[in-house]
């Protein structure tokens, strides 16, 4: 007699957190468009780490603010789309857009220092992010919400009746991590959240933001300088370069075998712990956005750099772990270094 089994099922994917698409922004001045992100396109998955690294002035930080709507002029959205839990934020009504914020997504921001209000007690800034969003309750519940949340950055119940000036940068930067995460929201955004801390406090803070984000069972979007920080705190990793998106990919894969020149250039410049070698530097400089050289944008520093870098505009092609945009993995690109063909005599 013959059984009959079921079909098998195929595991089924999450939907993304997050999907950036085409994301464009541009600066507008007297002297010209400064293209500060290009056509910028990810995903980021349920309570997943993605960590976002580049050098200054590369588009992180706009790219932060944009996820929050709150680009402000002379910057403008020229294209592009944001999804956050399949709802594009860019063509929601500013009070919807507001209930979004903190509730939906959060931001720690980049310099804790100034980022609390000085003449307010670290009490009335946290239940003003609770009140402004709904949540009302009597005196003694609010100082009961209150003190648990500083329980969960691991502060005492004293820091609610302090003002920021009496309190540490790290214990700021834990003021900030409690607000943010204060209604819960899926997706939490940290800029750079331990730039202005010693080491010891970088550790403890990451460590702390680290089950935070476990127990509100958010997804985290990490912006900063730090690969080796990187390494130790997020489960993927794009690298940004002159507005671009030149690399994702999953961590370990990218730490040991980098696709991008400008990834093996930012590897090649770290320390190493375990192996002695000779650090070097990435020469020369980002390009101006006003006027970013054609082709590809990395090409005026690459040492790796071929003729179609310098012409073309490199494509997304898929990597192992991720995807990567250069010619140097394009089998239909000519490999023809730039130093041979331009001391090549010309006909």
């Amino acid at each position: 007699m013959n059984q009959s089994y079921p079909p098998p099922t195929s595991p089924t994917i999450p939907k993304p957190i997050l999907q950036v698409e085409g994301l464009v922004i541009h600066y507008e001045t007297p002297r010209g468009a400064v293209q500060a992100v290009s056509d910028v396109s990810f995903s980021v998955q349920p309570r997943e780490r993605f960590g976002l690294v580049g050098e200054s002035g590369c588009g992180k930080s706009t790219l932060v603010t944009a996820f929050l709507r709150m680009t402000k002029p002379p910057g403008v959205i020229k294209a592009g789309r944001i999804l956050l839990n399949g709802v594009d934020i860019l063509a929601l009504p500013k009070n919807e857009m507001r209930r979004v914020r903190w509730s939906q997504v959060a931001l720690i921001p980049q310099g804790a220092m100034n980022s609390l209000n000085p003449v307010m007690r670290v009490r009335d800034q946290i239940a003003d992010a609770l009140v402004a969003h709904g949540v009302i309750l009597n005196q003694a519940a609010l100082t009961a919400r209150i003190e648990e949340l500083l329980a969960r950055v691991e502060l005492p119940a004293r820091v609610a009746r302090l003002y920021p000036h009496e309190l540490s940068g790290g214990m700021k930067q834990r003021v900030c991590i409690a607000m943010a995460t204060a209604l819960e929201p899926k997706l939490i955004i940290a800029d750079e959240p331990t730039s202005a801390l010693d080491v010891v406090t970088q550790r403890a803070v990451m460590e702390m933001l680290a089950n935070v984000q476990e127990m509100v069972g958010a997804a985290l979007i990490l912006i900063g300088h730090d690969m080796g920080l990187m390494a130790q705190v997020v489960d993927r990793l794009g690298v940004m370069y002159a507005g671009e998106l030149v690399e994702v990919g999953d961590v370990t894969s990218m730490f040991k075998s980098p696709q991008h020149p400008y990834t093996r250039a930012l590897l090649g410049s770290l320390p190493s712990p375990r192996e002695r070698k000779v650090r070097r530097a990435i020469g020369g400089l980002p390009p101006a956005l006003i006027a970013p050289p054609p082709g590809c944008r990395f090409h005026p520093r690459c040492p790796e750099a071929i003729v179609a870098c310098r012409e073309v505009a490199p494509r997304r092609l898929e990597t192992t772990g991720g995807w990567a945009t250069c010619h140097l993995l394009d089998p239909t690109q000519a490999s023809q270094p730039l130093e041979a063909a331009d001391a090549a005599p010309s006909a």
